[in-house]
């Protein structure tokens, strides 16, 4: 599948409808086997490459890096919540990378469930880029010249 797509379409792949597993069904003789219907590799990495090519992989791998962001900023929340939705998260991310996880819905609903529940508590947990303001003396506290009362 890898060299068929790199010789046929490195740049976009082979398409959504393309059969990936047609070489390797043939290479070990399971046309005839009628239990046998695998149309894609058990790797979501390898179907992402040779479904969308390079440019696919890329986009692929920058979703894998929000992903990531996302689940970072919650691990270092301490909240127990937070870290549960992470693990979710990253280990059906990790177990999809290397499985057909999300290619049903038994998988998927509850990763992309997840996952916005993730980001949406990350955002709220995101701390604010308005600088704080400096702390003020107030007047006469740091005189040492003068008795308090």
């Amino acid at each position: 599948m890898l060299y068929e797509t790199l010789d046929t379409n490195p740049a976009f792949g082979l398409g959504f409808g393309a059969d990936l597993a047609s070489r390797f069904l043939t290479e070990y003789n399971l046309l005839s086997d009628e239990n046998f219907s695998a149309r894609s590799p058990h790797s979501m990495v390898m179907t992402v490459l040779g479904r969308m090519g390079i440019v696919g992989l890329l986009a692929w791998i920058a979703v894998s890096a929000g992903i990531a962001r996302v689940v970072w900023r919650l691990m270092r929340s301490g909240d127990p919540d937070d870290m549960g939705l992470a693990c979710i998260v990253s280990v059906t991310w990790i177990s999809a990378c290397v499985g057909v996880v999300l290619e049903g819905p038994m998988g998927a609903v509850v990763f992309w469930t997840a996952l916005g529940l993730a980001s949406a508590r990350s955002a709220a947990a995101k701390p604010s880029k308005a600088p704080a303001e400096p702390p003020v003396a107030k007047h006469g506290s740091l005189d040492t010249t003068t008795a308090r009362p």
